[in-house]
């Protein structure tokens, strides 16, 4: 007795047989786009959305059911932290005005450890992340653009 094969066993879709010609299926397509409502602006478009939004009122939650809000209004700190200009990278502190050139490296701030003395013109201090810069400097160097040549960068 042959196997019998149940629908979509045979390879073929399942409705084929009912499916339009292609040529009347994109008649019915375009004739859809052609009656379409007219393209707006993304800005128009933008500005019937927000005229149809309303504000919600605020609320106060637990800091575990905060995931997914939105604050009411921003989150201002009451001091900086840190309370001081720090480097966010490693490399030379410098003065603006005097690079690119030759400088001579004059000490070292690493992070909790500052370099007290300002820099004076020609120089530039080895700092590290998160440390306090130096009075003068205005600017970081990054290692990796700097060759350092003994007491001179």
């Amino acid at each position: 007795m042959p196997y019998d094969l149940r629908h979509a066993e045979g390879g073929r879709p399942r409705h084929e047989h009912r499916r339009r010609p292609i040529a009347l299926q994109d008649r019915r397509r375009r004739r859809r786009l052609s009656t379409a409502r007219q393209v707006i602006s993304v800005a128009a478009a933008r500005a019937v959305l927000l005229g149809l939004a309303r504000p919600m009122p605020a609320e106060l939650v637990r800091l575990e059911q905060c995931l997914g809000r939105t604050l009411a209004t921003p989150v201002v700190p009451a001091r900086a932290q840190p309370p001081f200009a720090a480097s966010a990278m490693d490399g030379y502190a410098v003065r603006s005005a005097d690079t690119p050139g030759r400088l001579r490296v004059v000490g070292e701030a690493g992070a909790g450890h500052a370099f007290e003395q300002p820099l004076g013109r020609g120089e530039c201090a080895r700092i590290f992340t998160g440390a306090p810069l130096p009075g003068g400097a205005d600017a970081i160097a990054i290692q990796e653009d700097v060759e350092r040549e003994g007491a001179f960068a």
